[in-house]
């Protein structure tokens, strides 16, 4: 359950979201939506390898409709086990 991790709702703050995650050489390992907007730490069904990865997130707020603008937000994470 997303609430139990303390995750965001996506749902309730975004009227669009999508975030693509890239590993260090520039192989997309994960895209999500708001249907399944977090990724699990999983590449091919098992744990992805430690290091750093790079993402995108491209959002619009859901309170925002009349002045819909998407923005982007961009940088790195460091996966560790």
């Amino acid at each position: 359950n997303n609430a139990d991790l303390g995750l965001v709702d996506v749902r309730k703050h975004f009227s669009d979201y999508q975030l693509e995650i890239y590993n260090r050489w520039g192989k997309s390992v994960f895209t999500g939506d708001l249907g399944s907007p977090f990724w699990s730490g999983e590449l091919d069904a098992s744990e992805a390898p430690e290091g750093t990865y790079f993402y995108v997130l491209r959002y619009t707020k859901a309170c925002s409709l009349l002045d819909a603008e998407t923005e982007q937000v961009n940088g790195t994470f460091t996966l560790l086990r």
